[in-house]
């Protein structure tokens, strides 16, 4: 099959897709959840498969697969299993003011098709929550794996369609990675990205042209902060450790700024500075991922920032690094200004809270935080103040797996969740239901018949939204006695 011939099949099975998704729509929520509550147990049944497949596209360790991917997504799933009914249930609005006299409720209704194009670094938790949320709600949904994990999303796909997600509402398009711009073309009604800040632009910018809502989950640069009155240091160097390591820094909730109050920052890192000069080199994914961190390492060294680590092979494995810790209190580094998907993070000591935000300043990106607090409390209204996405107290990374909450960031970091309450909200769109018994529609006579009812509506604003109940009962004598209004 060449290439004109693979996009029009596809072509055509969007359009059958559209043609499908109003009778979706009316399935009934119990079975679009059977399929999940297979998924989930699957996941048990094939997780041999899974850490196999993500080893081989990614090099993933078994517990990076296990813990960050499987676990998380088998979560989500029973969640929707035990969440989603109500969830999406239609409820009653709110009463009716008077002068409206009708009754309303709010239901939550399918995009239609959407389209998902997933990412690599966690193909299956990020792409598993994102299509079954979508399907749960009642959409047919078009997913475009990542061309850099390609055996993962064949597992993925496979167990999917064993759970009895069929063709009649999933369509799975090839990892070729020009299916990606090629689904922003499509007839579609709502698309799920998670990448890049430049695609996501890219993306939205095209999104925006035909009025196709989406939820962009893109680059991340976030702050670690720890303040003076935590001293389980030990805690927080294996917290470090652990975000410049897990799955070789190529998280986007990863930290990339270490903020320290100067007592601790030295007895802090004295011991990790040794620790990233002798750590072994980490492989990545992509190679414009080492082209980019070489460029923010190499622009530190200009500026003078002290570098440990950061070692690149100058023969062999050309996807290989070690991580690097950037000591600079400068905001103006492009390591403090770009996206980076690799084991690097630049750190800096404060005295005052009040220094973070100037240290921050420059800073496009708005996804995750966390703070080390002795004091938690003061940790929540640091936390408060540093406008992210999730905030972690005393944690990092972990968090976001809980199935229960709401993941996504702003500004440069996208919009819209996914996970969660509202994550299948986002999955639908709201749509109201008004119903009024009876004949008496006195809205309707001005335009029929040129009589109004200015003294009517006037003695009803005083009753509802007069500041006293003097003025308030004067209102129900004007409509009582058919007193005249001033208009």
């Amino acid at each position: 099959m060449n290439e004109v011939q693979g996009e029009t099949r596809f072509e055509l099975e969007i359009r059958r897709l559209r043609d499908l998704s109003r009778e979706r729509r009316k399935v009934p929520i119990l079975s679009r959840l059977e399929p999940v509550k297979n998924l989930r147990h699957l996941l048990v049944k094939h997780g041999k498969a899974f850490v196999e497949a993500a080893r081989a596209d990614l090099g993933k360790s078994p517990g990076e697969v296990l813990g960050g991917e499987i676990l998380p997504l088998a979560e989500a799933c029973r969640y929707l299993a035990r969440n989603a009914r109500k969830v999406l249930a239609s409820r009653r609005s709110t009463r009716s003011p008077l002068w409206l006299a009708d009754q309303q409720w709010v239901c939550r209704m399918p995009h239609g098709v959407v389209g998902i194009i997933g990412t690599w670094n966690y193909p299956f938790f990020l792409s598993g929550v994102q299509i079954i949320q979508a399907l749960t709600a009642g959409n047919c949904v078009v997913w475009k794996p990542s061309e850099v994990a390609p055996q993962s999303a064949e597992i993925l796909a496979n167990a999917l369609r064993e759970a009895g997600f069929g063709k009649d509402q999933l369509v799975v398009l090839p990892t070729d990675r020009k299916y990606g711009a090629w689904l922003c073309d499509q007839e579609i009604d709502f698309l799920v990205f998670t990448g890049g800040e430049g695609t996501g632009r890219s993306i939205a910018g095209k999104l925006g042209q035909k009025l196709i809502p989406s939820i962009l989950e893109l680059s991340g640069a976030d702050p670690l902060v720890v303040l003076e009155d935590f001293q389980d240091l030990e805690l927080v160097r294996k917290a470090i450790w652990f975000g410049i390591r897990s799955f070789s820094g190529q998280t986007c909730i990863a930290p990339r700024r270490l903020l320290v109050h100067r007592s601790l920052y030295e007895p802090l890192f004295a011991p990790l500075r040794e620790r990233f000069n002798k750590a072994e080199m980490t492989r990545l994914a992509t190679p414009g991922q080492l082209v980019q961190a070489k460029k923010l390492v190499d622009d530190a060294i200009r500026h003078g920032a002290p570098i440990s680590g950061g070692g690149f092979p100058e023969s062999g494995d050309e996807l290989a690094m070690q991580p690097v810790l950037i000591e600079s209190t400068r905001s103006d580094l492009l390591a403090c200004l770009e996206p980076c998907f690799a084991p690097l993070a630049v750190a800096a000591p404060f005295e005052r809270i009040e220094e973070i935000s100037t240290i921050l300043r420059n800073s496009r990106f708005s996804l995750g935080a966390s703070v080390f607090a002795g004091d938690v409390d003061d940790g929540l209204e640091l936390g408060l103040d540093l406008d992210c996405g999730i905030l972690s107290v005393n944690d990092l990374i972990a968090p976001v797996a809980h199935p229960g909450s709401p993941f996504g960031g702003r500004g440069a970091s996208g919009w819209g969740v996914t996970q969660g309450e509202e994550g299948l909200l986002a999955m639908t769109r709201p749509m109201v239901l008004s119903l009024r018994k009876g004949h008496y529609r006195p809205h309707f006579d001005q335009a029929w018949s040129g009589k109004d009812h200015r003294h009517d509506l006037w003695a009803l604003l005083r009753i509802g939204h007069e500041k006293n109940w003097l003025g308030r009962l004067g209102g129900l004598w004007t409509l009582l006695t058919r007193g005249k209004s001033p208009f």
